[in-house]
């Protein structure tokens, strides 16, 4: 054989397996960089497909909230409701719901005359680093004189001016979720502490809190709008629950009980109802969903009264919280005769 022959072989020969060795190279880069490729994206690119265990969990204390607190987190957390379907009262926990609140990322609660239980467990809390928001110690809160919480009361802004009665006892009224102002603000704070636990879902949780901020200043200004012009600021309503509403709106409700309601109701009592019913002329007593006084629903019977569904939102059964507050808006209106 010719050397040129010799050397076109060699070069054939060279060629070849010059290929393979790109080849094989080419798959064992591909077998390790395509894996890698795989575990960037879905750890890093889609966060949003989290598996459920790694979720983080937030344990509330009272129900007003919740839907809030859906609204902003959606499906990027875990939420439970420690006082579901219950009067939050007289609620005391259980062994399974301290266990719940325990292994949770961020405990919420009110911390104003309505969850006073939480004072016992808030050491341990501290002893498991879990973090802890007390929303009402940065909310603007009112206060009622409780010289004043019998069954009948009677609300305009003096009594809910606890500075001018320096002599009476005074408690702080617990219903600030009734305030669409005050829960754009709530929404706020909720906001920045889940975002301090999550922060790989900080920019959806914004966007969510940007959203339910915009409804409830539409709510707010509904409110605004709709309850301008009426013919009377006046109303009874069975439960001591609405002074935030009726403070931002200039309302003045007269209330049946105190902030809980009372099973012994005298004949009395009833007269009163009856004599401030005909003075002020009204046609109509607003009544939570779950109200179930007999005498009271008898002296609406007797004197020809209307008995509306007013929501004071307290348990997880009201879920929605815009639609009922704007269900609240339209039975002012109708029982305030407004434009």
């Amino acid at each position: 054989m010719s050397s040129n022959n010799i050397k076109k072989t060699e070069s054939l020969k060279t060629r070849i397996f010059n290929s393979k060795l790109v080849l094989i190279i080419t798959v064992i880069i591909i077998a390790i960089i395509l894996p890698l490729i795989f575990i960037f994206y879905f750890n890093n690119i889609s966060p949003k497909k989290q598996d459920e265990s790694i979720k983080k969990t937030i344990a509330v204390s009272f129900s007003p909230i919740v839907n809030l607190i859906q609204n902003i987190t959606v499906d990027r957390a875990n939420l439970i409701d420690i006082t579901a379907n219950t009067d939050p009262h007289d609620f005391e926990p259980t062994t399974e719901d301290l266990t719940k609140i325990y292994s949770s990322n961020l405990f919420i609660y009110h911390g104003q005359n309505l969850d006073n239980w939480v004072d016992k467990i808030l050491p341990e809390l501290k002893n498991k680093n879990i973090p802890v928001l007390k929303l009402t110690s940065k909310l603007e809160m009112q206060y009622i004189n409780k010289d004043n919480l019998n069954n009948m009361v009677i609300l305009n802004e003096d009594s809910l001016d606890h500075s001018q009665e320096e002599n009476q006892e005074i408690i702080i009224d617990p219903h600030f979720w009734l305030d669409p102002v005050i829960m754009k603000n709530a929404s706020k704070i909720i906001k920045e502490e889940i975002q301090k636990i999550d922060t790989q879902n900080n920019d959806f949780y914004e966007q969510k809190y940007t959203e339910i901020s915009l409804k409830l200043e539409n709510l707010d200004l509904q409110y605004q709008n709709k309850l301008a012009v009426c013919k009377t600021r006046e109303l009874i309503v069975s439960h001591l629950a609405f002074n935030y509403l009726a403070k931002r709106y200039n309302l003045n409700f007269i209330s049946i009980f105190g902030l809980e309601y009372e099973e012994d109701f005298s004949v009395n009592q009833l007269q009163k109802i009856a004599d401030i019913i005909v003075l002020k002329g009204t046609k109509y007593i607003l009544v939570e969903p779950n109200f179930d006084n007999k005498l009271t629903q008898q002296s609406a019977t007797d004197l020809n009264i209307r008995l509306l569904p007013f929501y004071s939102l307290e348990n997880s059964n009201d879920s929605n919280y815009i639609d009922l507050m704007q269900k609240n808006l339209e039975t002012l209106v109708t029982v305030l005769d407004c434009n």
